[in-house]
């Protein structure tokens, strides 16, 4: 039986290319999966630190609101103060204005 030149190059060589190819998509997968891990990684490291710097954005946030709350509560106290003082102001007004009420009706302010 005479066998082709192309037969006989397959015949010699088509296991060898096989394995080499084989070989290289393996390479390739592996080099493929390592740099996918690397990448999730990395972008896992790239998270951690944006919530990291996030995190310390919302503690100078809360930080600053509170500073504003313990201003705004030093300015209700005032206002509570200054609405005391005028209530009891008020109330010596209304004291002053009931004994003058109870004077005009025992008819003391009328000179008939």
């Amino acid at each position: 039986m005479l066998i082709s030149p192309q037969g006989a190059y397959y015949k010699s060589f088509s296991y060898p290319t096989l394995k080499a190819f084989l070989i290289a998509l393996f390479t390739y997968q592996i080099a493929y999966y390592a740099w996918l891990k690397l990448e999730a990684i990395e972008e896992s490291h790239t998270k951690a630190i944006e919530v990291s710097d996030l995190q310390e954005q919302l503690r100078d946030a809360i930080e600053n609101q509170r500073a504003k709350a313990g201003d705004a509560v030093d300015e209700i106290k005032e206002a509570g103060r200054a609405v005391a003082e005028s209530v009891r102001e008020g109330k010596e007004d209304v004291g002053k204005a009931a004994g003058t009420v109870s004077t005009v009706a025992k008819g003391g302010w009328w000179p008939w």
